[in-house]
């Protein structure tokens, strides 16, 4: 099996020509917040915020204001810091 590498903002055409439903973290933690704007804004699927947000307030808040993303994996363990979060 071959592996193929893409360009991060080259996911749109993947998601559009098959069924996604959700991904998760599809581009690099520390990638520039308007790809992941970009890509949420151009197709209609969940995508989950796992290594992106860490459960840490001030990147949840920052993709709230950006609309990177639209589901957060929220860890049990770490739930005090997501309620913390979203009461600023």
């Amino acid at each position: 099996m071959e592996l193929v590498c893409f360009h991060p903002l080259s996911f749109g055409d993947l998601y559009k020509e098959f069924p996604f439903v959700s991904t998760e973290d599809p581009f690099d933690l520390d990638d520039h917040w308007s790809s992941w704007a970009s890509i949420q804004s151009s197709v209609d699927i969940q995508f989950v915020g796992d290594n992106l947000l860490v459960t840490n307030p001030k990147r949840i808040a920052e993709e709230i204001q950006k609309k990177a993303c639209n589901g957060l994996l929220m860890k049990a363990g770490l739930k005090l810091c997501f309620f913390s979060a979203l009461r600023k």
